[in-house]
């Protein structure tokens, strides 16, 4: 199951594991943005019933990133000319679990992350020794996404990975952390991530470039999962899980749009369309002096250039000059 899945548009953890050929109906997604059914914060809501299956032995694997507002390194940066920004309401000898300077109405936000991120690790924790009473062979899987520790770079930040209580459930069920930048994975934007898993993966196989045409405005956009990221797990998902080998379906066009169109692909119109069409530009065998060759690139990615201005094309030009008299030929 697919915890805090998200909205169905776009390219989601089911989306993956049927691009990979592997039974996506088997896949449960939760989440509040479905509607209030799914809200696991409610005592008659679905956490009861999926405590239920995992005592009785019919989850498999839990999947996840619960809410990390309360613990993001943005709160330790203070934004100039706004007082009310959201600020530290963790810290460390104590206050792990909230601060001892923090509102009602902070506290209230910390109890509701803490008890989605307790709730969907209990899940794990009663599917795995419930498996291992009834001396199952095949483990409970566990993917937990929080952000990377920045403890080297922001002491003060409170993640997850770096409790006391993370640690004893790492080394109860040998879990395994995997860090990565979800930006190299096609994300929107640099952000580095923590797996906490059963699974063994490398996330290098699963690169993508970064969507450099979408330009990032709110932190909620980063809330969906980088597209490499949930090929890794939908991957991973397939093996580990359903036992079945991987097999990439054709994608769609919006898909292959959003993979950078890497590698070239036949059915795709874009690739069609940015092949070689003309004669290759070859080195001239007796060029002149004087002369400036002109050459067009693009379309790229688009960047900013020294200006700021968008930019999807760039003009690269070669003069010839002659060289001195001591010298032969020309130089460019």
């Amino acid at each position: 199951m697919h915890l805090f899945s998200g909205d169905e548009e776009g390219y989601t953890l089911k989306r993956s594991i049927k691009g990979q050929g592997g039974p996506h109906q088997r896949l449960l997604e939760i989440d509040i943005k479905h509607g209030p059914s799914h809200d696991l914060l409610k005592g008659n809501g679905p956490y009861a019933a999926l405590l239920r299956a995992a005592v009785e032995g019919k989850i498999l694997s839990v999947i996840g990133g619960p809410n990390c507002r309360s613990r993001s390194v943005l709160r330790h940066r203070p934004v100039p000319g706004q007082p009310d920004a959201p600020r530290p309401i963790r810290c460390w000898d104590g206050g792990e679990f909230g601060a001892p300077w923090i509102t009602s109405k902070e506290e209230a936000m910390l109890r509701e992350d803490d008890v989605l991120m307790w709730r969907m690790l209990f899940l794990f924790m009663v599917a795995e020794y419930t498996r291992r009473a009834q001396m199952k062979v095949d483990p409970v899987h566990l993917v937990l996404e929080q952000p990377a520790s920045p403890k080297s770079y922001e002491p003060e930040a409170v993640p997850f990975w770096d409790t006391k209580e993370w640690k004893g459930i790492r080394d109860e069920f040998k879990l395994n952390e995997v860090t990565f930048n979800q930006g190299n994975l096609g994300g929107l934007a640099p952000k580095p991530t923590t797996l906490g898993t059963t699974f063994d993966l490398c996330m290098e196989d699963y690169e993508r470039p970064l969507q450099r045409d979408q330009e990032v405005k709110s932190s909620k956009q980063l809330e969906r999962w980088a597209p490499g990221l949930m090929d890794a797990v939908g991957a991973a998902t397939v093996k580990e899980v359903f036992k079945q080998t991987p097999q990439l379906k054709a994608l769609t066009f919006e898909e292959h749009v959003a993979f950078g169109h890497v590698p070239y692909r036949r059915d795709c119109a874009v690739c069609q369309r940015a092949s070689q069409q003309n004669f290759p530009h070859r080195k001239v065998k007796h060029p002149q002096a004087g002369v400036l060759a002109l050459d067009t690139c693009g379309p790229l990615f688009p960047a900013s250039d020294v200006g700021g201005w968008k930019c999807r094309y760039f003009l690269g030009g070669r003069r010839r000059v002659r060289r001195s008299s001591s010298s032969r030929g020309f130089t460019g």
